[in-house]
């Protein structure tokens, strides 16, 4: 056997030590993942020390479980237990990997000693997670007590996580709503129109004055109407979408099985998705929450698995569906399949010049996965395609979404060409340094995996096939687009996990592969993620919603639990109600309609606890819809009469301005509203 030198057993240990050192460092920033700034809390000497429990076990996690896979290995007698590995000889190598990761240390050591280094940034995070995770992959490499566990043993412990993150994210969902942080865009948007069509008040209307897909194309909403009749409550909301992201985990653990890789390799991909960073902020989307789009995400993953055991028809009819949620689906998929045909034309290109034309028609079947799929593949493209021109041009959002690229054209036409007719324009948006934040720390976790590595063409081709549908992100000029925190890139991450196990099939060990992205995403998930031991990543948000000045404070009155919030809640009930034990006959909610006759008109945060009534409208958009609401009934003086209470948190200024709240305060006033309830700065008025 085989054993370390002496002076490599000693870099290792330092290599060890500086990396954790590294690690307790950048675990103590905060990383906000709107603008990416990252946030120091503690002097620089301190940044070691200054992590918090949660992070700091969560770091030191994985040699837990790597002891675990030790001790597993000696039971089973599968295989030789690591320790008991012969030691690769590409030591020194494998140290050094380590101790590159841990550069971000030498920095922190120049800004202690005053050297002038930069200010700390996203991209130390990145370094030391891709780092990382290229080290963990070059370390076991050659180790094979990958094998030591049993089947069961991984489909056990994935079920577990994947049961695990479905709770702890529908449980944040509700806390979120409770605390008054969730808004009522984009989850009240949906989930009422869900409510209306439940109830008869129109196909997925969300507003009287707005038709069905004004912002999104949508139609797969139906699904959930009768769910919604038989629970009409937000929490099925959380429940689908909780279930859906979590639940994917065991689709992209089969579609690994699917492409050949043992049941340990598997679910390492699976627990790889539930730690990628952006599956556990697209549940809270930045607290606009849940999206119809999160619908899509196993849909398009079962596609692909029922297309790698042949059901092609049904795959199609998945992918039909799937672009019922959201209409960026279609473009996903149509950039997927013209990737996927330009892929096949190339092999087929190599095979010709390959081979002869007497082995070509003997070897004519294992040609054909290059080959015979080819025509199908273009027919996705182009159905996929003109089917989004014909939803773009009919469904009504054009408008809506197109004003979104204002600075480079005012049609479609003038966006596409904006690089010729708006270049200055056009690159000023493509280059902005979000942009470069948002590329790596979203592809980082697969680079570990698939760089400089045979294969690593196949996850060129998943590049490409995401490259449309990313510029499109980068140009926008909605800055959420550019955020790991949102829901646009959610129907781009199954291609990508599709595209990095597809290459790592065709490598060897692709065990220590699966490994390396997990030990990624992990680090990526103690700053950035979504999961218990995460660092808070949605501070600058929380801050807006409640205004700078006083946010702290009003945060605090509006935490579950606090007697203020208790007292809005318990206000918000005794509407939904109708009587409290309080009021007595004749009281203001006594003369209120039942609860799903009700009209309402509330700040954001509040208005998201109205989901299910009749009419839901925010502040913000009360005004900017201010004349079309008017229209609705010209004998009424001010449309703001067409509600039947009001709730205005003075404090909120996350979906309007506070100049907007206190415009509908003077509105109601002047048109007979009066205060019903109020605490500190949350008014309930009626007339």
């Amino acid at each position: 056997m085989e054993f370390m030198k002496s002076w490599e057993k000693i870099f290792l240990v330092l290599a060890i030590v500086f990396w954790l050192a590294t690690g307790c460092a950048i675990i103590s920033r905060v990383q906000l993942v709107f603008d990416y700034s990252t946030l120091t809390l503690v002097p620089p000497e301190y940044e070691v020390i200054a992590g918090s429990a949660s992070a700091i076990a969560a770091l030191l996690a994985p040699m837990a479980i790597l002891a675990l896979m030790c001790v597993l290995g000696r039971r089973t007698g599968d295989s030789k237990p690591l320790l008991e590995q012969p030691i690769s000889s590409s030591n020194a190598r494998n140290i050094a990997c380590w101790f590159v990761a841990s550069f971000p240390l030498l920095l922190l050591l120049m800004r202690i000693l005053g050297s002038g280094a930069p200010a700390p940034g996203w991209w130390e995070l990145a370094w030391f997670a891709g780092w990382t995770g290229l080290a963990t992959r070059m370390s076991l490499h050659n180790q094979d007590f990958f094998f030591a566990t049993r089947k069961w043993h991984c489909y056990a412990f994935l079920s577990f996580a994947v049961a695990g993150c479905t709770c702890w994210w529908f449980s944040q969902s509700l806390a979120y709503h409770a605390e008054y942080q969730l808004g009522f865009n984009d989850f009240g948007h949906f989930s009422q129109r869900i409510s209306n069509t439940a109830n008869g008040y129109g196909f997925l209307l969300e507003s009287p004055v707005l038709p069905p897909f004004w912002d999104h194309f949508n139609p797969g909403l139906i699904l959930l109407v009768p769910l919604w009749s038989i629970y009409p409550k937000v929490e099925l909301i959380f429940a689908v979408q909780s279930v859906c992201l979590a639940g994917s985990a065991w689709l992209v653990a089969a579609i690994a099985v699917s492409r050949g890789e043992s049941a340990f390799t598997a679910c390492a991909w699976g627990l790889a998705w539930l730690l990628y960073p952006s599956i556990g902020q697209i549940n809270l989307a930045y607290t606009y929450g849940w999206h119809p789009i999160t619908l899509a995400i196993p849909v398009l993953l079962a596609a692909y698995l029922l297309l790698t055991r042949g059901m092609v028809w049904i795959a199609m009819a998945c992918a039909v569906l799937a672009s019922s949620f959201e209409e960026g689906v279609l473009v996903v998929i149509a950039c997927y399949a013209a990737a996927q045909s330009l892929r096949i034309w190339v092999k087929q290109q190599q095979f010709r010049k390959q081979t002869s034309p007497n082995e070509a028609s003997a070897s004519s079947s294992i040609a054909f996965e290059q080959t015979g799929a080819l025509p199908g593949w273009l027919i996705v493209t182009c159905v996929s395609v003109a089917s989004f021109i014909l939803v773009y041009q009919f469904s009504g959002f054009a408008p809506f979404q197109t004003g979104r690229f204002a600075r480079l054209g005012t049609s479609a036409v003038e966006i596409i060409a904006s690089p010729i007719l708006r270049p200055d324009a056009f690159w000023g948006q493509l280059l902005r340094p979000r942009n470069f934040a948002f590329a790596v720390l979203m592809l980082v976790p697969f680079a570990t995996v698939g760089s400089i590595s045979y294969g690593s063409r196949a996850w060129l081709w998943s590049l490409l096939a995401i490259s449309p549908p990313v510029l499109v992100l980068m140009i926008w000029e909605h800055l959420p687009a550019q955020s790991l925190a949102f829901q646009y890139t959610s129907c781009l991450i199954p291609i990508l996990f599709v595209g990095i196990i597809e290459t790592t099939t065709k490598t060897p060990k692709p065990e220590s592969r699966a490994l390396s992205m997990l030990a990624t995403v992990w680090i990526l998930s103690i700053s950035i993620g979504q999961m218990p031991w995460s660092n808070d990543s949605l501070g600058d948000i929380k801050a807006k919603t409640y205004g700078l000045q006083s946010s702290v404070e009003s945060r605090k009155n509006r935490i579950y639990g606090s007697k203020e919030a208790q007292r809005i809640t318990a206000w918000i009930q005794s509407l939904q109600k109708r009587s409290s034990e309080t009021d007595g006959p004749g009281s203001a909610t006594e003369r209120l309609p039942d609860w799903k006759s009700l009209r309402v008109l509330a700040t954001g945060r509040i208005a998201a606890h109205f989901v299910g009534v009749r009419d839901v409208e925010t502040v913000g958009q009360f005004w900017q819809r201010y004349d079309a609401l008017k229209s609705l009934d010209t004998n009424l003086a001010s449309p703001i009469l067409r509600y039947d209470v009001i709730l205005l948190d003075l404090h909120e200024s996350f979906q309007q301005t506070p100049e907007e709240t206190a415009r509908t305060l003077i509105e109601a006033e002047t048109h007979g509203w009066r205060k019903w309830k109020s605490e500190r700065d949350f008014l309930v008025l009626t007339r």
